[in-house]
């Protein structure tokens, strides 16, 4: 990913990319999803970012996985980048929004990572869409599900609306699941219509589980392919 990029430029601000390979910023998360990084790890970040007020998430976000070193947050953003990981479990880790979006901006430099498994945390539905579109991309799997099984099973997982949408983008490359039962979580709405939107191309599913997830009646009926569902 670049590594012998000086300067890293956007949003009227500079980034300092050596000083960041050299800053120490492994933390652990920030409650705050406006910000990857809190205290120390955040202040030296930002001592190597220079322009007018603070630096935009996204480009510090840029600047940490261009340049990052060991693991931050919870990441491996070095291995990612070095492009030496083939599985990673990141699940029921408390990465947020900003985590998520890490991770996104890390996958386009791997090349071996086939399996990254992110369910349980606490993505937003904008982040996680970001994140299932880039994986897609990619071909990596980021619900844990393997590519030969038949079953998947996720009832009474504490799921959430973004859990649904990576789940949804899994759905493109474990071809022959047949049973996919969601029952007894919290996918809301915009989680039943990931799914619902990924089963118009995936045929192979036949059984289907959605009860006791806040989804409307409506919603479950008019958009999920009629086959064999469970509610």
């Amino acid at each position: 990913m670049l590594p012998g990029l000086a300067r890293l430029h956007g949003y009227g601000h500079v980034v300092d990319v050596a000083a960041v390979r050299a800053a120490d910023l492994e933390s652990h998360l920030s409650a705050n999803q406006d910000s990857l990084l809190y205290g120390a790890a955040k202040d030296a970040l930002n001592s190597c970012i220079s322009g007018e007020g603070e630096a935009p998430l996204r480009l510090t976000i840029a600047a940490v996985a261009c340049a990052g070193s060991g693991v931050i947050c919870g990441i491996p953003v070095q291995q990612l980048r070095e492009d030496g990981a083939t599985e990673l479990d990141l699940s029921n880790s408390g990465l947020h929004a900003p985590a998520a979006l890490l991770v996104a901006y890390l996958i386009p430099a791997t090349s071996v990572l086939e399996n990254c498994k992110l369910l349980k945390n606490r993505f937003d539905i904008e982040s996680a869409t970001v994140l299932a579109k880039i994986a897609a991309e990619k071909g990596i799997i980021l619900s844990g599900m393997m590519r030969d099984q038949t079953a998947a099973k996720f009832k009474f997982k504490n799921l959430q609306s973004a859990d649904a949408i990576l789940i949804a983008s899994d759905l493109k490359f474990v071809a022959v699941v047949n049973t996919l039962d969601l029952g007894s979580n919290s996918i809301g709405p915009e989680g039943a219509l990931a799914i619902a939107e990924a089963l118009k191309v995936n045929t192979v599913v036949t059984t289907l589980g959605l009860g006791s997830n806040d989804i409307a009646t409506t919603l479950s009926e008019q958009r999920v392919p009629r086959r064999s569902r469970r509610r």
